[in-house]
């Protein structure tokens, strides 16, 4: 009874072991997302809603089966402010000193 419960735990961690794990590559870490369903802001009257789809955000006439462009976010892009360059500083650690080790 217990050498058949040894065995049977015994191939249970064999098992579980013997998974494979997808291995972190940089491939993984750097590749985009899939892409995934937008974000929706429903009209206050049911019958529509606003969502982006790349460059654009739309509204989607739910009755209709239509939708159109409300604006194009390009523009507003390219007027927005830039952030500044980072820029490089000179660093100097100002509290250390030399010492002798004795």
């Amino acid at each position: 009874m217990m050498r058949a419960r040894n065995l049977c735990l015994l191939l249970l961690h064999l098992a579980a072991g013997g998974a494979t794990r997808k291995p972190v590559t940089l491939d993984a870490v750097t590749r985009p997302e899939p892409r995934t369903v937008a974000a929706v802001a429903w009209a206050p009257d049911g019958k529509g809603f606003a969502y982006r789809e790349g460059d654009s955000i739309l509204y989607y006439d739910v009755a209709a089966q239509a939708r159109r462009k409300i604006v194009s976010l390009l523009p507003l892009e390219a007027r927005a402010l830039k952030p500044p360059a980072d820029q490089a500083f000179d660093w100097r650690n100002r509290r250390v000193s030399e010492r002798s080790i004795s």
